[in-house]
């Protein structure tokens, strides 16, 4: 864990470091904040982030569509749980590929974010790590099923019991929008979380080095 400077426009970042050989699942991740706008919910967002959330997608398969070279692309995660409880939340009858990751603002948000425009509020949601207008403090940041479906569909043990009740869609939510590209360089060292490029070690049951994967 490690903070930010002070001027950088983005809340925190979260990601992995190493991943495990069999399940794909991380093993050591970091985070680091922009401290003075750390909040539990930002916590919480970023040990998502860690835990694989948006970070392994593409490793297991379930990110399909991708937008970060292609943006405005119908990009979205195909995780059966995931589906199912978007449709349960109200989503049924949302006419795009489920369930909607972000497509749109900063390349380092989209495809690894719900998409904000359809999920608003929820702690995944595109504009969760944002200084925009102090989108991510709001009270109203909720953890929903979807999310805690989706690393389900990752292979993690989950109590789906824990999730805040979601209602979709969410027009009252607006998603966090970019004012302008940032300006200021990328700290030097890396999150794992696709925009910066070290590498991911792969480890094997006894901590071995495998395989490296470049990003």
């Amino acid at each position: 864990i490690t903070h930010t400077p002070p001027e950088y426009p983005f809340n925190g970042w979260g990601g992995v470091r190493t991943l495990r050989e069999t399940s794909h699942l991380p093993v050591v991740g970091c985070m680091a904040f922009n401290l003075p706008y750390l909040s539990q919910y930002l916590a919480l967002h970023e040990i998502a982030h860690v835990l694989g959330f948006g970070t392994i997608w593409d490793d297991l398969g379930f990110l399909r569509n991708p937008s970060r070279d292609n943006e405005g692309a119908d990009t979205h995660f195909n995780g059966p749980r995931a589906i199912a409880a978007f449709d349960a939340a109200g989503g049924s009858s949302y006419t795009g590929k489920k369930v909607p990751v972000e497509n749109e603002n900063f390349p380092r948000v989209r495809d690894v974010h719900w998409r904000g425009t359809v999920l608003g509020a929820e702690l995944m949601a595109s504009g969760g790590g944002l200084l925009f207008e102090g989108y991510y403090n709001r009270e109203y940041r909720e953890l929903n099923a979807i999310t805690i479906q989706s690393l389900a569909d990752l292979g993690y043990v989950v109590d789906v019991t824990q999730a805040d009740t979601s209602i979709l869609p969410r027009p009252d939510m607006p998603s966090a929008k970019r004012t302008a590209q940032p300006t200021h360089a990328q700290p030097q060292w890396s999150c794992g979380t696709g925009q910066q490029r070290e590498p991911i070690y792969v480890v094997d049951p006894q901590g071995n080095i495998v395989r490296t994967l470049h990003r």
